[in-house]
């Protein structure tokens, strides 16, 4: 009697152990397998980029829906404008949104899919772009104070003798001649003049003629 309730109690324990795990795994595999959930982005989420990129990527667990709403995706500064540039693209498990303009700061993107069980999932993620670096201004170099040029002394041309023109010279040729003649007629006239200064007066009465008073046949 004791053994038979023993095998009785011992069947029906295997039998709700086997219950409950059976049931603990439906409640783990049904979410599992009914909700897809985000995997990666690109750019990363929390990362920082040099430049804006042209696009996002978003990839899922699943196959997401194709429908059209079923998939949606804000993109914006940190001012809140809208950087997203047409609809996302949905290609079995990755959503693609391009992206125009210019910004700098965080960017925030808020997401919505739905996987392909129609169980519409959603979040949001954020990324920082860079501010570019400022463009160095050149610093002023102190230049050598720069030497006032000296005066240099402008050589003055001494005045020099013009030569006479041909003109000039022969009208001086008649005068050097005059001059000439003049002074040969003063020195003869002066010549003249002292030449007879020197010759004695002959005496009155007395024969001018030497030979005459020298003849001794006359006497």
């Amino acid at each position: 009697m004791t053994h038979a309730i023993t095998s009785r109690f011992r069947c029906l324990l295997i039998a709700l152990t086997a219950l409950l795990l059976t049931v603990g795994s439906l409640a783990t595999a049904t979410p599992a397998s009914a909700h897809d959930e985000l995997v990666s982005t690109d750019p990363e989420s929390g990362s920082t980029v040099e430049t804006m990129p042209e696009e996002l990527v978003l990839t899922f667990s699943g196959i997401l829906s194709t429908e059209d709403g079923a998939t949606e995706l804000a993109v914006t500064d940190a001012d809140g404008a809208s950087l997203a540039d047409g609809d996302p693209e949905v290609v079995e498990t990755t959503v693609t949104q391009p992206l125009a303009g210019e910004a700098t700061g965080p960017i925030t993107v808020q997401w919505k899919v739905v996987s392909s069980d129609g169980h519409p999932i959603s979040g949001e993620f954020s990324f920082d772009v860079a501010a570019p670096d400022p463009t160095p201004t050149p610093t002023p170099t102190a230049s050598s104070p720069t030497a006032a040029p000296t005066a240099t002394e402008t050589p003055t041309a001494t005045p020099s003798a013009s030569p006479e023109t041909p003109a000039e010279a022969s009208s001086t040729v008649p005068w050097i001649v005059g001059g000439i003649v003049a002074l040969a007629v003063i020195a003869a006239v002066v010549y003249l003049v002292a030449s007879r200064r020197r010759t004695p007066p002959s005496a009155p009465g007395s024969n001018s003629s030497a030979p005459d008073s020298d003849q001794p046949s006359e006497r």
